[in-house]
């Protein structure tokens, strides 16, 4: 029996790229032959790895590895999952932490009723691992992070507090992986927050403070939505960003950008991070503190 080794199977993947001009294939009920001839009638559903996953006329799962198929049916069933972004059985393991830029921290800005006693920078570091059974490639991440804004500047320039209501902002943005071997991590960092924090000098002496609400993750590949992630703190809602729409490649970098994918490690684009400042201004701008999600409070307890 033939048995392909994973990288000549990886690079099968790679080479059969360049040599595709059909369009996208599909699963449907095909006639499937193993190597001594025999016909399976049954449509594809999953590749994990090496094992093919197929549904036969009785709707019964049946389990191949991709070296027992006719070397014509092994070639198709390269070009499916080249081709039909849900083909791969998609599995991602996702780490968030709360970060704080240095030297952010400033008391100012007191009013009779509230004192501000810290503004910090805060953002996510977002860590990504592929724990697929396969290479992945034009993978893009759209990501959208929040926070509960508790904390408000009024017209006079003094701070208050929201009583526990708060609204929610969010920033957002695309994370391009082009390519991703098995294991292989990837790692977004988001644009800061300013978190800051008041006390009721007046009635409760009570702190309040904004706080970071969440990450959501959507994952494509091309305009196909193939996996999702949200951390347990992310609000329930809508997805509140723009739709995603697949960047076009210029022609020339379509045709030739496939030689590389099985055999390069994984290129991390690292996104644009605000510099750490030594000053944190008395509040941020609308732009700097994100878009605002309209129409939406939450408990900030």
């Amino acid at each position: 029996m033939n048995h392909l080794a994973p990288r000549k199977f990886a690079l099968s993947l790679a080479s059969l790229l360049l040599g595709i001009c059909m369009g996208p294939l599909h699963a449907e009920m095909r006639e499937f032959k193993n190597l001594k001839g025999a016909v399976l009638k049954a449509e594809l559903k999953k590749a994990k790895g090496q094992m093919i996953f197929l549904r036969n006329e009785d709707g019964k799962e049946v389990q191949l590895a991709l070296s027992q198929f006719a070397k014509d049916d092994q070639t198709f069933i390269l070009k499916w999952m080249t081709e039909d972004p849900l083909a791969i059985d998609y599995n991602f393991t996702v780490k968030v932490e709360e970060k704080v830029a240095p030297a952010t921290k400033k008391v100012s800005n007191n009013s009779y009723y509230y004192e501000r006693i810290s503004a910090t920078q805060k953002n996510y570091n977002i860590s990504i691992q592929n724990r697929s059974s396969n290479p992945l490639n034009d993978i893009t991440v759209d990501w959208c992070a929040f926070m509960l804004n508790n904390v408000t500047l009024s017209s006079s320039g003094s701070y208050s507090s929201s009583s526990g209501i708060g609204e929610l902002r969010f920033k957002h943005g695309s994370h391009e992986i082009p390519n991703m071997p098995v294991s292989h991590s990837t790692a977004i960092v988001t644009p800061n927050f300013t978190v800051e924090s008041v006390i009721d000098k007046y009635y409760t002496g009570a702190k309040t403070k904004d706080k970071l609400q969440g990450v959501w993750l959507r994952f494509y590949r091309g305009n196909t939505l193939v996996s999702e992630w949200k951390s347990t703190d992310c609000p329930k809602m809508e997805w509140p960003a723009k739709e995603h729409v697949a960047k076009e490649k210029p022609a020339e970098i379509a045709s030739n950008d496939t030689s590389n994918k099985s055999t390069k490690n994984t290129s991390t684009k690292k996104p644009s991070t605000p510099s750490s400042e030594q000053t944190i201004p008395s509040k941020e701008s609308e732009e700097d503190m994100g878009d605002i999600v309209k129409i939406f409070e939450l408990d900030s307890k």
